[in-house]
């Protein structure tokens, strides 16, 4: 009697298994359904980073014969005896005691340059959902297509250290006294006015390493647009909820302006510069990542991924400016709502 039991028992326990699993299933079925699919979320790719580099820069200012930073003495009309009364200075600090006005031209140098800024970039994501073929009865494969949309500002800005080297030419003033003279001073004087001579009595050099400074500034500024094929195998794990893996082919436009700007500065700007060269190149690369599908409704469901990207970088070189920029250091996070219809 007691072997007949337990046969008896063994029996209801393998039609209660296949009952349960026959319930089960058709939950699962459901959660896997193979209607079409949207989905629409947003996308963080939490480490995008860039690289810059500059050429070593100097900067001589391209001045008249006559001309220095702070004034001029130039060639007039009445010269015959060497001097000139078409001339002009900045301050009283130029006056020498010795009857000279003193007269600067500076030129500098500064070192090259590389710079790596890193940030994240925030975007959008839609993705379709064409169809979705189950096998037995947790495991279903779908196809994906999907387009990500993001802007991109990355931009570094550095001042170091810069060499100069400063030429003075002292001009005899015949005597005048030039501290009686509104400042700036700009002009001419009539005949007999008073005269400055027009070759300079002597000049001196003054070279210093690191006094002035170099100011520089790159940046990349644009949009990449993505386009996505490949597919996912989600895994059932409740009636609700499904872990999946994904995989895609990814085409990626990106469009922008690389820019940069420069300039010396000792007391005031020198050599001051802003370029901007436009950009549009395509790149291909690769995804994969994991995630987690949660439904919420009939038709409607939460997911959440990470996948990384193995991406073609983006770089260029504009008259020995170099710029990068790649994707693959970085995840890809993606969070967002799926409507079946």
């Amino acid at each position: 009697m007691a072997t007949k039991a337990s046969a008896y028992t063994t029996i209801y326990r393998i039609l209660a298994f296949l009952l349960v699993s026959q319930s089960l299933y058709s939950q699962y079925s459901d959660m896997l359904a193979v209607d079409p699919r949207l989905r629409l979320g947003v996308s963080y790719l939490t480490h995008v980073d860039a690289h810059f580099s500059g050429p070593a820069l100097s900067f001589s200012p391209a001045y008249e014969a006559g001309q220095y930073d702070n004034g001029y003495v130039k060639e007039s009309a009445h010269n015959s005896t060497s001097k000139t009364w078409n001339w002009g200075f900045d301050s009283n600090s130029q006056i020498q005691g010795d009857e000279l006005i003193s007269f600067s031209t500076t030129s500098f140098s500064g070192s090259g340059i590389s710079l790596s800024p890193q940030e994240g970039s925030a975007g959008l994501r839609f993705d379709w959902v064409p169809q979705t073929k189950t096998f037995g009865r947790r495991i279903a494969f779908n196809s994906l297509l999907s387009m990500d949309a993001r802007k991109f500002s990355i931009e570094d800005r550095r001042e170091l250290p810069a060499n100069f080297e400063t030429i003075t030419k002292y001009h005899s003033h015949a005597g005048i006294d030039p501290t009686l003279l509104t400042l700036p001073h700009a002009g001419t004087y009539d005949d007999p006015g008073p005269l400055l001579a027009l070759a300079a009595s002597n000049s001196k050099s003054y070279t210093q390493d690191n006094e002035a400074s170099l100011h520089r500034y790159m940046g990349l500024d644009g949009f990449l647009f993505t386009l996505g094929a490949g597919g996912e195998v989600h895994l059932a794990i409740t009636r609700r909820l499904s872990f999946f893996l994904q995989a895609q082919l990814l085409a990626n436009l990106y469009f922008g302006k690389f820019e940069y700007g420069e300039y010396f500065s000792l007391n005031q700007p020198y050599g001051e510069q802003n370029v901007s060269h436009g950009i549009s190149e395509m790149l291909f690369g690769l995804s994969g990542g994991a995630g987690f599908q949660w439904r919420f409704g009939d038709y409607s469901s939460l997911l959440f991924s990470v996948s990384k990207m193995i991406n073609q970088e983006l770089t260029g070189n504009e008259s020995g400016y170099e710029y990068g920029l790649d994707f693959y250091d970085g995840y890809h996070v993606v969070a967002g709502i799926q409507i079946e219809y």
